[in-house]
């Protein structure tokens, strides 16, 4: 909805309104007076008028532009109706004060898909909580002696880490710290894990060849033509794409996330209703995921390339539609940037320390689901399909 036209002319306010009611324009009116002491036009009416169909804006625009400068013309007054100020009388009783107002009126409750976030991530959390079990010593504790859930919600488990956790369930969490001495069914099932390479991203390549050309000594990888990637999804486990949004580190990790998800979701899905909010999460969460997962591996969970992605959506829509009256302040979206900027120097400056002093800090934050996600939701904010549309 948009504001395209307020003046003090009672009577060009309601021949224009008669011509675009003619003409089928969805549009509706405000009368104000203004109480403004101090102005020379206190208790002047002044009328508003809204087009409410985005679709209809520029057309209803250019009408406009051509009636103030001939409102006599004749081309305007055969189509105004006869009964056109009793048609102006009853939208006028039911004048609108802001945007804001009339997305709290038409779409007060629209809440379905960010409660139901807000739940199926808390309860996930609670049981992986309850089930949780004593990780096994190593490299690969994070994959190995997970729940069930969190096995079928990880962007990948592939076969290497099948293996693993078939070692710790048959011969206990502790067996990976000395493999040599397991029987030899599970020397076999070692012996098969360490020649299926799972991929951890591209990261390892990029710090080796980095290394290579200053001279340092590369770190050892396997060749790329070795790796699989994309080992569950490919074998029709699609839901990966976007799954790993709902798993959470800690209490604290989950607790940060869903309060950005109630301050920002609710509001999209107040004006883009359920459908379009979930297709926003989708897309944006599917981008975030894969890059994320093209740069680390399988291993990152969170809903926080979402969180982004909403938040520069929001921003998006704030300059281009003012009107959508999302409430964001400009304080509070420069401090999501400051976070994700901060956190991308930190992965920056231990890439560096890595490649120049072999010191080896691995941050457990996914920077590339961060960043991606928000160039995702600032495009996706500024596409037509994602603007607001009071009535429809």
């Amino acid at each position: 909805m948009r504001l395209v036209w307020t003046t003090d002319n009672a009577d060009q306010f309601r021949a224009f309104c008669g011509f675009l009611h003619a003409k089928k324009v969805a549009f509706t009116t405000e009368e104000q007076v203004v109480r403004d002491w101090g102005s020379e036009q206190y208790g002047t009416r002044k009328y508003l008028l809204w087009i409410t169909d985005e679709d209809q804006v520029d057309e209803s625009v250019n009408l406009l532009v051509k009636f103030i400068d001939n409102p006599g013309s004749s081309d305007f007054q055969k189509e105004s109706p006869a009964n056109v100020t009793e048609f102006l009388e009853e939208k006028l009783r039911r004048p609108i004060t802001s945007s804001e107002e009339e997305v709290r009126k038409e779409f007060s409750g629209r809440m379905t898909l960010t409660l139901f976030i807000l739940v199926i991530c808390s309860l996930i959390f609670l049981y992986e909580l309850y089930n949780q079990k004593r990780a096994p010593e190593g490299k690969l504790q994070e994959f190995v002696g997970i729940s069930p859930v969190r096995k079928a919600l990880l962007f990948d488990y592939p076969r290497s880490y099948e293996l693993l956790d078939k070692i710790v369930t048959l011969y206990g969490p502790d067996a990976l710290a000395k493999p040599q001495e397991l029987p030899e069914a599970g020397k076999f099932l070692y012996s098969e894990f360490l020649k299926e390479p799972a991929f951890a991203g591209y990261f390892p390549y990029i710090l080796s060849f980095t290394k290579e050309k200053l001279g340092e000594k590369p770190g050892k990888n396997p060749p790329i033509a070795e790796l699989t990637l994309f080992e569950k999804i490919r074998q029709g486990e699609i839901w990966r794409l976007i799954s790993p949004v709902v798993l959470h580190i800690d209490l604290l990790h989950l607790f940060f996330n869903m309060i950005w998800v109630l301050l920002l979701s609710s509001q999209i899905e107040a004006r883009l209703g359920t459908f379009r909010l979930f297709l926003l999460m989708v897309i944006s969460g599917s981008i975030s995921n894969v890059a994320q997962y093209l740069m680390t591996g399988p291993n990152f969970v969170g809903f926080s390339g979402i969180i982004c992605a909403m938040a520069t959506y929001i921003r998006a829509r704030q300059q281009i539609a003012p009107w959508e009256a999302y409430q964001m302040s400009s304080s509070t979206f420069a401090f999501i940037m400051f976070f994700i900027g901060v956190l991308a120097l930190i992965s920056f400056v231990t890439f560096w320390l890595e490649v120049l002093q072999n010191i080896s800090l691995p941050i457990a934050i996914a920077n590339t689901a961060h960043l991606v996600g928000a160039l995702v939701g600032y495009i996706l904010g500024r596409m037509r399909f994602f603007s607001w549309q009071l009535h429809n």
